[in-house]
């Protein structure tokens, strides 16, 4: 069975595009190009905020510290040289 899971905000919480498309939905009889709209610019803030999220994570991931962090926890073993090894010197 699958899990979906919703969250709930006040309206205060919202984003200034969001509290406009509540707005829309609360009114009866809107135009539904309103909404359309509305839900559009949401649409590309969400896409903004996801990209910004990728950029950042791919930065961190590509950084000194978290490959380091990798190697710690993977336990990689090198040579002398500098080069991975899996083989274990006796």
């Amino acid at each position: 069975m699958k899990t979906i899971t919703i969250n709930a905000y006040t309206f205060d919480e919202l984003s200034d595009t969001a509290k406009g498309l509540a707005k829309v939905a609360a009114m009866p009889g809107e135009e539904e190009d309103a909404l359309a709209d509305a839900a559009d610019e949401l649409k590309k803030e969400l896409e903004a905020a996801y990209l910004t999220m990728l950029r950042e994570e791919y930065e961190y991931r590509m950084s000194d510290e978290a490959i380091d962090e990798d190697i710690l926890a993977n336990e990689y073993l090198f040579t002398e040289e500098g080069k991975r090894t899996a083989v274990l010197n006796p």
